[in-house]
């Protein structure tokens, strides 16, 4: 009978177990092409998750993806469309390739599903001077261009760009905590038919 108290206690044990959270990965939809009008090119995005997960807001700042960032332009963020980001904006820090991270923060845990939309915004960049012809935005070369090049080339080459989540992922036991239960479970009907064959 001892066997079987301890079994079940167990059993509640590994039940209250927290498990590691899955991240949601997310695709970012851009134009291929971006057309500059009295030098500021202006980029819609649109965050797509691929893969299910969950976001906690004990993190301060999650971290979409890289950006370049050049002396020679200004980047700035507008028009933010979610609801669940509750900021976004571009970091100040760079690396070593001239790029900086555009990060962002939730306001309360969310739990993402694939095809769901965490945000869309408009990348507005200023040109101080040179305009380059492309630009490497969140894992995406986006060209610089005129009208006609842009028409052209968003329309033949439209495509949904992959972008990186920057935050560790835990690894999940769930699939342990199964297998454990449903041993623990086998055991404790084992033991139970025991005792009642004892008891005749």
């Amino acid at each position: 009978m001892k066997k079987l108290f301890f079994m079940i206690i167990l059993l509640g044990i590994c039940l209250s177990i927290p498990k590691a959270l899955d991240v949601p990965k997310f695709v970012s939809q851009k134009s291929k092409c971006v057309e500059v009008n009295e030098n500021v090119a202006i980029i819609p995005v649109n965050v797509i998750v691929y893969r299910s997960g969950d976001l906690v807001s004990l993190i301060d700042d999650n971290i979409l993806g890289l950006i370049d960032n050049d002396e020679t332009y200004e980047i700035t963020i507008d028009n933010l469309k979610s609801n669940n980001v509750e900021n976004i904006f571009i970091s100040s820090l760079k690396d070593n390739n001239n790029q900086t991270y555009i990060n962002y923060s939730i306001e309360k845990d969310i739990h993402l599903n694939a095809g769901d939309n965490l945000m869309a915004f408009d990348l507005v960049i200023n040109f101080k001077e040179t305009i380059p012809d492309k630009m490497d935005i969140l894992g995406d070369e986006v060209i610089i261009g005129d009208k006609d090049t842009c028409s052209f080339l968003n329309k033949e080459n439209s495509e949904i760009v992959r972008t990186e989540v920057f935050f560790k992922k835990g690894e999940s036991y769930a699939y342990i905590y199964i297998l454990v239960i449903i041993i623990l479970l086998m055991l404790a009907i084992l033991e139970f038919i025991v005792i009642l064959r004892r008891k005749k």
